[in-house]
């Protein structure tokens, strides 16, 4: 079992493992190591819908639909769910979870401190968990829950709903979910 323990409602559990796992491209969960800034950046590409293709009339055509496409993925990389962390930290947390899989605990969990400039992650494990463990669980879970019923309310709203972006109507942000999001 793998949870996370974050300051704030955290949509990144499954990416922390999976992003240590050999079958991360499986999930498309990505790591993007850009060494010249010396940051790593772990992100899940569903998150960003994929482009339709399409047959265009004309250069300038297609030009336009993709620059559109491009103001979209950029507005929504800047909003998604990430974690942005140095290389350094990215090196000891693969090092980490190493030794976590020799030690085998029974729950795994995973710190976010997003408090820096920089993302920190710490895994932990534990063979049995607290009350206050279970209780967190419990909480984040609902939160999930009402999260995933405003999603398919959304989409339930949204009769021409595509999972490929074919145009700005296709266009989907975390304010237009969480319209449909119930206390």
């Amino acid at each position: 079992m793998v949870y996370c323990k974050c300051s704030h409602e955290c949509s990144s559990i499954r990416k922390y493992s999976l992003a240590l796992s050999e079958y991360r491209n499986d999930f498309n969960i990505h790591i993007d190591e850009l060494s010249d800034k010396d940051i790593v950046f772990i992100w899940s590409k569903d998150l960003i819908k994929d482009v339709q293709k399409n047959n265009f009339h004309s250069q300038q055509e297609e030009s336009t639909f993709e620059n559109t496409y491009y103001e979209y993925y950029n507005k929504r990389w800047e909003e998604m769910s990430k974690i942005e962390m140095s290389i350094e930290d990215w090196e000891i947390l693969k090092q980490r979870w190493k030794i976590i899989k020799k030690e085998k605990p029974l729950y795994t969990m995973f710190e976010l401190d997003d408090s820096g400039s920089l993302d920190k992650v710490n895994i932990l494990g534990k063979n049995e968990l607290s009350q206050e463990d279970i209780d967190y669980i419990k909480q984040e879970h609902e939160k999930y829950l009402k999260y995933e019923k405003a999603r398919q309310k959304y989409i339930a709203n949204h009769p021409d709903y595509s999972d490929v972006w074919r145009g700005p109507q296709d266009d989907e942000y975390e304010a237009d979910i969480m319209k449909y999001y119930e206390d």
